[in-house]
């Protein structure tokens, strides 16, 4: 039917991204504020201000590829979506369950050990990681993420795969008594970085 705009009876067109879309409206609903509205709409909330505090440089070297039919946002947004928890009827993002980010290609990391001493967390790469000879010129960083805040933090600090270790900062933020995990990402850059955006994610893990 071609590009369609405006209303038609029930039907509303519009255009997402590079599709011709129909909508029906809602004329009446029974119930708008049902308890399980409530916890949808609570956690969408602060799935929304999680994804709040990537930037569009971080976006875009987390997804190098442009997903189809959505933004970066929205595509992180829907990827962080599958964690979640369920206690005493509030849903939460399940932050140290997150696994992987982005949509670049995966492989397997191994073990990423980590250790945190006076406010400094030192992530280091599974020894099967760091003398892949097909990735050691590589540079990679860290994802960081806090349960206990429900933060998650991408800092820029990166080192050779074949270096294996980086050390960052622990946010602020997180308060004295954080509960940490990390999620390890090789870029797609044989150089140093100093920020992000003209790189991208060369191999992330795989989803748990």
């Amino acid at each position: 039917m071609g590009r369609f705009r405006g209303s038609a009876g029930n039907m509303t067109g519009c255009k997402v991204y590079d599709k011709n879309v129909l909508r029906a409206k809602a004329f009446e609903v029974s119930n708008p504020n049902t308890p399980a509205q409530q916890t949808q709409r609570s956690f969408f909330k602060d799935l929304s201000q999680l994804i709040a505090t990537f930037n569009q440089d971080e976006l875009r070297t987390l997804f190098p590829q442009k997903p189809k039919a959505m933004s970066r946002r929205n595509a992180l947004a829907k990827q962080i979506a599958e964690y979640y928890n369920i206690s005493d009827g509030v849903k939460t993002v399940d932050v140290g369950a997150i696994s992987t980010l982005g949509n670049a290609p995966t492989m397997d990391f191994g073990i990423t050990d980590f250790t945190i001493l006076n406010d400094q967390i030192t992530i280091t790469l599974d020894a099967s990681v760091s003398a892949n000879t097909n990735l050691n010129d590589y540079y990679f960083i860290a994802v960081i993420k806090d349960s206990e805040s429900g933060q998650i933090a991408m800092p820029v600090t990166n080192a050779k795969v074949s270096v294996g270790t980086i050390t960052v900062d622990v946010p602020a933020s997180w308060g004295n008594s954080p509960t940490v995990s990390v999620i390890p990402l090789i870029l797609d850059t044989k150089a140093a970085i100093t920020g992000f955006g003209t790189v991208g994610v060369l191999k992330r893990p795989e989803k748990e």
